[in-house]
């Protein structure tokens, strides 16, 4: 949406002056950091993409400085045929790493949990959350917030997550027939699913809430990609003079006036319970409702462990960090079983196995969908919907035996790991049966890493996981999907914050008959 209308209306102020600033700022920046680390730059491997010039570096990365979507896909692809290698332009430098060693190192060092700074882009919606924070108050958040996440604490989650995905199923019946892009519908229904999941709240976005949460949100985070993309537009002095700013402003505003009145009417209702709380009940047996995230972290909240800002913080990044996978992850699962009939098939007969037709799904039938796991897996190899991070060395380390110098921005290709046929047999093939017992114990590490690896592994993975069969599950059991693409290499996808297919999620749907 947005992408398209910058790239028709992309004025004078959004592109001249932001490659001057960009200019003086590489300058500048060349001059502290060029002295500093000559020798080891000097030493470190070069890629050869483009032609190097000792001090300028690779001037052919210009070529690609104005921010459009089809360039960036241009230089990610072109930047997975290489790991390990510099890449440089004046002050600024990048490593690129796809090769499992190399990510094991980035992933794990103490020296690269840093993430980039252009997260930074993102904290108007997730503030200082685990998403960006590092050091020392990372950890202790992180501790603190881990029993959250236990499987006893998030299997209530599931019942609500299904019963909001049967409000899509029942969408979905005016579109049989038809082929349209299910991403919008999907969008909506997990957004629904993880305000609900997160806040305790049915926002309603599929039955039409006026409220626009989902557009404010989808807005916010597409200029904040937009904006990562275009490195003139770094610098705060800059982009705030430009009409991008204004928009994300704008939606950012309105987003947050959303979540921060949900807020306060959920701490209000906590404290109310809290002085007639009856420990030796469930919150459910006493006050009819289910605890849910939100709960949990003003839990952390009472014993001192994390402050209340910090709580709308989390909340606000693991609905919005959750919706964006997760959409990503639904979507491109569905096309694969589109894709391939046979596949779909034994999905359904699976499902009707552990549940028959009418029995809603419950947490413990996650389980027993074995063949879906495994079905969603591939899709999420060949499909991840985090594609790429992008860390800095906050200090020297080694990396394949050469110094990588401190500052330096080291670009994780998780895409081109997960198709790299050093570790895939025929990698563009979609096959489920990688991921039996027999066959996961032969991979190498880390070659599948969907939700990363190390100690910045996403901390959300189990309701991810929940998520993905269950909304899945509850689709296929209802619907038949079919699908024009032939196979992945049909898709020709772009990165919008996760995995997005440029042509959308194109799909049709046939109603099945229930016995």
């Amino acid at each position: 949406m947005f992408f398209q209308s910058f790239n028709n209306k992309f004025i004078l102020l959004d592109l001249v002056l932001p490659f001057i600033g960009f200019t003086l700022i590489a300058l500048l920046i060349f001059h502290r950091h060029w002295f500093q680390s000559w020798n080891l730059i000097h030493k470190y491997p070069k890629s050869r993409l483009f032609i190097y010039f000792p001090l300028i570096g690779h001037l052919g990365l210009l070529t690609y400085i104005r921010p459009s979507m089809k360039n960036f896909m241009n230089l990610f692809a072109m930047f997975g045929s290489e790991s390990g290698k510099m890449i440089r332009l004046l002050g600024f430098r990048t490593i690129t790493v796809y090769k499992v060693e190399h990510l094991d190192v980035v992933f794990t060092h103490p020296h690269t949990q840093k993430k980039h700074y252009s997260y930074d882009f993102f904290k108007g919606f997730v503030g200082d959350s685990i998403f960006r924070i590092h050091g020392e108050r990372w950890k202790r958040n992180r501790k603190a917030m881990s029993p959250t996440m236990h499987p006893e604490t998030i299997a209530p989650y599931t019942e609500d997550m299904a019963r909001i995905t049967s409000i899509l199923v029942d969408k979905l019946k005016l579109k049989q027939r038809c082929t349209f892009d299910i991403m919008p519908d999907v969008a909506k229904c997990v957004m629904d699913v993880f305000v609900n999941t997160s806040f305790g709240v049915d926002m309603k976005l599929q039955n039409g809430n006026a409220n626009k949460f989902d557009h404010y949100t989808d807005a916010f985070l597409e200029l904040a990609m937009y904006r990562m993309m275009a490195l003139p537009l770094h610098p705060d002095f800059i982009y705030k003079w430009t009409k991008s700013y204004e928009l994300q402003e704008e939606a950012l505003k309105y987003g947050k006036i959303v979540t921060d009145k949900i807020f306060m009417d959920r701490k209000a209702i906590y404290n109310e319970e809290l002085k007639t709380r009856n420990l030796e009940v469930s919150l459910e047996e006493q006050y009819g409702r289910k605890r849910k995230f939100i709960d949990h972290l003003l839990d952390l909240s009472q014993d001192a462990l994390i402050t209340e800002q910090e709580v709308l913080d989390e909340v606000n990044t693991f609905m919005i960090a959750g919706f964006d996978t997760c959409t990503s992850g639904v979507c491109f699962t569905l096309l694969a079983l589109g894709m391939y009939p046979d596949m779909q098939e034994k999905v359904y007969q699976e499902l009707m196995d552990v549940l028959g037709t009418e029995r809603d799904i419950q947490y413990s039938d996650l389980s027993k969908f074995v063949y879906l796991e495994k079905v969603i897996k591939e899709s999420l190899r060949v499909f991840p919907p985090i594609p790429a991070v992008i860390r800095v060395a906050e200090e020297d380390f080694l990396l394949d035996g050469n110094t990588v110098p401190k500052g330096t921005q080291l670009l994780c290709n998780i895409l081109s790991t997960h198709r790299s046929s050093l570790y895939w047999k025929d990698p563009m093939k979609f096959d489920p049966e990688r991921f039996t017992s027999e066959q996961t114990v032969k991979h190498v590490k880390n070659s599948f890493v969907p939700f990363l690896a190390g100690p910045r592994t996403c901390f959300g993975t189990r309701v991810a996981w929940m998520s993905l069969k269950t909304i899945v599950a509850t689709l296929i059991r209802r619907y038949k999907v079919f699908t024009p693409y032939k196979s992945p290499d049909d898709i020709k996808l772009e990165i919008k914050m996760t995995l997005k297919a440029e042509e959308g999620i194109l799909i049709r749907l046939e109603e099945r008959k229930q016995l």
